[in-house]
């Protein structure tokens, strides 16, 4: 038995749907809820929706370009960051390249703390900054 596929109209003149509308601002309230949740952490944290270069750092300070690898920031604060990566970071020690939208961009060398693999098959991971890549050993 095959399942006709459905066709939904679309008129370019139509406003946006309100039932739609509606979705969306639920979805919103339940991801950005009004009442403050509790946090541990002191420093606050900014959204980062930006791709971010991380050249992995050896015990002896040795930068990697050729082991660079791309990951999908989430947060940042004056003290870390956290990110969306698709595969096991091999390195406890990174230079993070960030870049904002205008180009200006920053490296430091981060120190991973922490990682967990998510539902969708991605890790996320964050840690702290330790001092700017100008500074380290490369």
């Amino acid at each position: 038995m095959s399942i006709a596929p459905t066709t939904v109209p679309i008129s370019p003149a139509a406003g946006f749907d309100r039932p739609a509308k509606r979705e969306v601002r639920v979805l919103i309230e339940r991801l950005f809820p009004q009442s403050p949740k509790a946090e541990r952490r002191a420093e606050i944290r900014y959204p980062f929706p930006f791709l971010v270069t991380l050249n992995p750092v050896d015990a002896e300070g040795i930068v990697s370009v050729e082991d660079s690898v791309v990951v999908v920031g989430k947060d940042l604060s004056e003290r870390g960051f956290g990110f969306f990566h698709e595969h096991p970071l091999s390195c406890r020690r990174a230079i993070a390249t960030l870049e904002d939208s205008s180009g200006y961009n920053v490296r430091l060398l981060i120190d991973l703390a922490w990682c967990c693999f998510t539902t969708h098959g991605w890790y996320e991971s964050g840690g702290r900054f330790l001092e700017v890549a100008s500074e380290c050993a490369e």
